[in-house]
């Protein structure tokens, strides 16, 4: 294989977002979702659970998914299906990055590289269950329905105010929502857009029209890492991705990140990553 499997919203989600009640004795967690193992989405994808215990794998971490939690993956991370093993209920809810709010999406995008999973309080879980539950009513209804798109993106983005405000709050509650907030957002968006060919810190703060130390500065505030270690962390994440997944050789892959000789982009992987890649590749193919 020499891409990673991409996964896109189907034509049955053409406005804008798919929703399913998870359930039991269901095999796939969604009718248009990927059957692939590994792969990553175009869309984001939010899981709340009500009962029963599920494993997640994005992006090299482990996370158990257990009553009353909710988590999403953002776009373009690497992650695996429920086992079909695992029997839970409650919602699986694909959204186009496009109809989310912006102030919601940079709670979500703000909390890269790794997002959090979290518990929701008995009133907090009962709002987003009903806001669910008429979401999918109306989803269902027949098309031409008066205002039926209108009413649902309504009821959607109230429920992703919710939960955006609930990472926010279990985050950090003195980060509101502000223009500052929204920096690590626009720097994701520049990052996953040009990682494989802009390297340099200054570069992503002239892009943004704002200084170098500045952009610095917010990031550590917002996700507690430096903007050069965002920088060759994303680098070294899609390298590892590549290395897992695809049979590219190293040569061919530190050529598709932007480095033209081999040697310096395995140098730099084993500085970051404290193996060589042929180290990596073959300790998690075990």
């Amino acid at each position: 294989m020499k891409h990673i499997p991409l996964f896109k919203m189907q034509e049955s989600a053409l406005k804008g977002f798919y929703i399913q009640p998870l359930q039991a004795d269901m095999k796939q967690p969604s009718e248009i979702h990927s059957k692939l193992d590994f792969h990553r989405d175009d869309f984001y994808i939010f899981q709340l659970i009500a009962d029963g215990q599920a494993c997640m794998t994005v992006d090299f971490n482990d996370f158990t998914l257990t009553n009353s939690s909710i988590f999403y993956i953002l776009p373009g991370q690497i992650h695996r299906r429920f086992s079909p093993k695992e029997q839970v209920t409650g919602w699986l809810l694909l959204v186009e990055p496009i109809i989310i709010p912006p102030d919601y999406s940079a709670v979500f995008e703000g909390n890269f590289p790794l997002q959090q999973l979290i518990t929701l309080s008995p009133e907090q879980f009962t709002q987003c269950d009903h806001l669910l539950s008429l979401l999918v009513q109306k989803y269902r209804e027949d098309a031409g329905q008066p205002f039926q798109v209108a009413v649902m993106h309504t009821i959607l983005q109230s429920f992703l105010g919710i939960i955006a405000g609930c990472f926010m709050i279990a985050k950090d509650s003195s980060q509101l929502s502000s223009k500052p907030a929204q920096i690590p957002e626009r720097f994701r968006v520049l990052l996953l857009k040009h990682f494989s060919s802009i390297k340099k810190p200054s570069a992503y703060a002239e892009m943004m029209n704002i200084s170098e130390s500045y952009l610095n500065e917010v990031l550590k505030k917002y996700t507690g890492f430096a903007l050069s270690y965002l920088i060759r962390q994303q680098i070294i994440l899609e390298a590892k991705r590549l290395l897992l997944y695809t049979e590219l050789s190293v040569k061919e892959i530190a050529y598709q990140l932007g480095y033209e000789e081999a040697t310096y982009f395995s140098r730099i992987f084993k500085n970051f990553a404290k193996m060589t890649p042929l180290t990596f590749r073959m300790i998690n193919r075990k």
